[in-house]
């Protein structure tokens, strides 16, 4: 039964790492594109895509706005 859990929470964490590696492209992807396009914050969406890379950085940033 404990494997059971253990295997089907490993399947999980693994669809998470993959749908969160796409929205960091995603993220780097709008970032260039404001870079380009002055209408887009391109500079709030490479931010963004990097705390998601790093641990720790999305809690510091959620402090920061508080």
């Amino acid at each position: 039964m404990k494997n059971n859990s253990n295997t089907d929470l490993l399947t999980k964490v693994k669809a998470f790492r993959k749908k969160k590696l796409w929205l960091i492209i995603l993220l780097i992807l709008l970032g260039m594109t404001g870079a380009i396009i002055p209408i887009i914050p391109g500079t709030l969406f490479i931010i963004l895509a990097i705390a998601l890379m790093r641990r720790g950085w999305m809690e510091k940033i959620r402090q920061y706005f508080r």
